[in-house]
């Protein structure tokens, strides 16, 4: 029997500077798997080594963001670009050699956004040797930066705005001045920041959702929700059903019936989302914390996402890298 381990230390891999390419679907790739049909222009990769090129870059099909799964029509136009800061990151189809990092993914003169991946601190964590995306940034900004003029990128390491549970996945922002780190957190007090995320839930949830009870987050691991109603609307959390998968491939991927949520916060406190879905009924798959549910053969991750964030003078959006979402049907996501 031929020695796997052995194997994969000979495969190739591809410098994310290189990664830059873009085509025309031909009439063989008519109907096509965007990424099978990526074998054309990266025939040294396997299937799941091509997959992880949406960890690395934008890939766009007639200029609109598309997922591993989108079915091509033959002529469409397919784009890819490494993402801001990835120059000089490799690219293995083995996911042993993946190392957690954040990736800088939106930028203004004030503010930036990354991509945290699941598994990653946001911020150092006491006792832990683990390191933090925040640690990152600070050790690796020019890196990051290359390419971006100096008044857009600053001179110095972005300070940190909000942080992400070491299982969330999505986006860190981060602000280039202590002033404006100060407004984005006047604009959260005053409800004027939209969060949205994206979430994998047990069960089927209802099409609409409001979650405003209070939340105890005082000195404990796991936030407790009390009987009463927050009076602060910005710590309220909402959710709209996106689709229901009781058959079909995402089904069959966590063996249960699941619902995917579209979940809106404006300011949030410490798993404000988590303990509100789990209050309500309908637990994150994958959060352990949260759900004696979470017995999910194929639960790789913690299924919440921070996907989007919008206030006044800056937005920025980056889409979950879960294997499932390239299982999703055209047209659930609105």
């Amino acid at each position: 029997m031929m020695d796997r381990t052995r194997m994969r230390d000979k495969e190739p891999e591809e410098n994310a500077a290189d990664l830059r390419r873009e085509f025309f679907a031909d009439a063989s790739q008519n109907g096509m798997r965007l990424d099978s049909a990526l074998a054309a222009v990266f025939p040294a990769l396997g299937l799941r080594a091509r997959r992880r090129l949406w960890e690395r870059c934008v890939i766009k099909v007639d200029g609109k963001t598309a997922k591993p799964g989108f079915l091509l029509g033959s002529g469409q136009h397919v784009s890819i670009a490494p993402l801001m800061g990835a120059a000089g990151s490799t690219l293995r189809q083995a996911d042993e050699d993946y190392a957690p990092r954040p990736e800088l993914v939106a930028c203004s003169a004030d503010f930036c956004a990354f991509y945290k991946p699941d598994g990653l601190p946001s911020a150092h964590i006491a006792g832990r040797a683990v390191g933090s995306a925040q640690a990152y940034m600070a050790e690796h900004w020019r890196e990051l930066a290359a390419g971006l003029p100096p008044e857009v990128s600053g001179a110095t390491p972005p300070l940190l705005c909000n942080r992400l549970d070491t299982e969330t996945s999505g986006l860190l922002l981060g602000a280039f001045s202590e002033a404006a780190r100060q407004s984005f957190r006047a604009a959260e007090k005053e409800g004027m920041v939209d969060k949205r995320y994206y979430a994998f839930v047990h069960g089927k949830s209802p099409g609409t959702l409001l979650m405003d009870a209070a939340l105890d987050t005082a000195k404990r691991k796991k936030t407790r929700v009390l009987p009463q109603v927050d009076p602060d609307a910005c710590r309220h959390t909402s959710a709209t059903l996106l689709a229901f998968f009781g058959h079909g491939p995402v089904h069959d991927y966590f063996g249960a019936a699941v619902s995917l949520l579209d979940i809106r916060i404006k300011r949030g406190a410490r798993h404000q989302i988590r303990a509100h879905l789990a209050y309500a009924g309908w637990p994150i798959v994958g959060d352990a914390l949260y759900s004696a549910q979470n017995v999910c053969a194929t639960a790789r991750h913690m299924y919440l996402h921070h996907y989007s964030i919008n206030f006044q003078g800056f937005t920025a959006s980056a889409e979950p890298r879960w294997e499932v979402w390239g299982m999703l049907p055209c047209g659930v996501l609105r």
